[in-house]
């Protein structure tokens, strides 16, 4: 991506690609399909009204039930909700009024295909700005482990970002000491509401697994220096080569679809001696069996040496999320093995042959590239579902795309969609004969949209790979 151009205080334009973005209260949203991505975010907050909406009804059909508490529980459950779900479409409107003000754009197959990945649901969230903003003890416990790295062995203090920001209390603490912070994530609605918390805005939250008790939470001070939030794909960095003097990744490497390819992505943006510190669970590569469990520490190094990323420490450590302990007795604790590290980028060793990824930007050697054959990832394969829903007083008939355990409900068009494209990727097909092949059964695409398609399948979604 080259140097963005503010067309004005709602929009930047690309010179290169001749991309527009749009800007929502000061935060750029800087994927592929910025504005599909919205709209999936106002339709799974819909579906998610629309389930509170049964449960309510449900309840109120019931009448009630005759198990003592039962009654108590469900009213706290339903009000709980109800505030959550208050405090997200409060922070949302902007989207929305984005939305309103772009209706006569059309969207077809490919804008649909490439928006799917829309990030944590803000619902889910929330929780996590508890742990940012309460300061569990096990968050500040991260905290000084993540700080310290970048105090002890960044190459100096200039820029850094925070990569799956979420409630943005590890920005926060960044901006103690960089002149510049971004927060980067996906969730847009999530990036709002961190946002009004930045700015001084108070919230509250009901705490699900806290019997949905609501927690007040106070804004922190301003912050010292300044904070950048934005909206992007960590598989596709909206930054520079060597701008970055620090990034940090937190919770996030065992989520991506592909951690190798964020390390390179990561390796690109930093500065020479720049570091990367790492608090995550332990990630799975791409067509690792699921017997074969994860990745020790001890095989870090080898996996990220040939990217050009040079390990300097690298630990377990345990880690409680969102541990409840100041506000409730009861419930779980989700004590999770976390590997911490920290990266140093240096050139890539020139006796090992480093992982090449195909980059949508990348234009060289492109008569070859359209003679290059995709195939499925093992443990990755695509799913059509087709489901009959029985509920209390009516069945429902639905179709779902499963993808990386993760289903999400399709139309009529999208499935035939998804069967015209992966029933030609059988590791025999050239990319040039997929799209012919596209074409020929009614869905033609520009060249440049399926570049972006097979950038999204390779480097977001993470469910094939490319012979070389």
């Amino acid at each position: 991506m080259d140097s963005l151009s503010s067309n004005s205080s709602v929009e930047l334009s690309c010179k290169g690609c001749g991309r527009n973005f749009p800007v929502i209260r000061g935060i750029p949203i800087l994927t592929l399909r910025p504005r599909e991505l919205l709209m999936v975010h106002l339709l799974e907050f819909k579906h998610a009204l629309a389930a509170l909406e049964e449960k309510r009804a449900a309840a109120a059909t019931t009448g009630g039930s005759t198990v003592p508490g039962i009654a108590e529980r469900t009213r706290r459950m339903l009000h709980g909700m109800t505030l959550n779900f208050g405090l997200i479409e409060s922070f949302s409107k902007p989207i929305e009024d984005c939305l309103s003000s772009n209706q006569d754009q059309p969207s077809n197959l490919i804008d649909w295909a490439l928006a799917q990945n829309a990030g944590s649901a803000p619902q889910t969230m929330l929780p996590f700005f508890y742990q940012d903003w309460a300061r569990t003890r096990d968050f500040e416990d991260a905290e000084s482990l993540i700080l310290g790295a970048l105090m002890d062995y960044s190459p100096d203090k200039q820029t850094a970002a925070v990569l799956g920001a979420g409630a943005c209390g590890i920005v926060y603490a960044s901006a103690k000491y960089f002149g510049v912070v971004y927060g980067l994530d996906l969730s847009v609605p999530t990036l709002l509401i961190a946002q009004g918390v930045l700015s001084g805005n108070p919230i509250e939250i009901s705490v699900a697994h806290a019997g949905w008790r609501p927690v007040q939470l106070a804004p922190p001070a301003p912050a010292k220096n300044e904070i950048r939030l934005l909206a992007a794909d960590v598989g596709m960095l909206p930054f520079a080569a060597g701008s970055l003097s620090a990034v940090v990744t937190q919770y996030m490497m065992d989520i991506t679809g592909d951690p190798l390819g964020v390390a390179a992505e990561i390796q690109r943006v930093l500065k020479p001696e720049g570091i990367w510190v790492n608090f995550s669970n332990p990630f799975k590569l791409p067509g690792d069996p699921p017997e074969l469990g994860l990745p020790e520490p001890s095989e870090l190094p080898g996996l990220f040496g040939p990217l050009g990323l040079d390990m300097i420490k690298v630990q377990r450590t345990r880690f409680t999320l969102q541990n409840l302990d100041q506000i409730y007795p009861g419930g779980h604790r989700n004590a999770q093995e976390v590997h911490f590290f920290i990266a140093r980028k240096v050139a890539p060793p020139k006796d090992v042959a480093a992982p090449r990824r195909f980059h949508l930007w990348n234009h060289g050697d492109i008569d070859s590239w359209w003679q290059r054959v995709p195939a499925i990832i093992p443990g990755r394969e695509i799913q059509i579902i087709r489901k009959r829903v029985f509920r209390p007083r009516s069945t429902e008939d639905r179709v779902e795309i499963g993808m990386n355990s993760v289903s999400f409900s399709v139309s009529t068009e999208h499935t035939a969609f998804v069967e015209a494209l992966f029933g030609q990727i059988d590791g025999t097909h050239t990319l040039r004969d997929i799209l012919n092949g596209l074409a020929s059964q009614g869905i033609p695409l520009s060249e440049m949209e399926f570049r972006e398609l097979i950038h999204s399948l390779l480097n977001q979604y993470c469910v094939i790979s490319l012979d070389h």
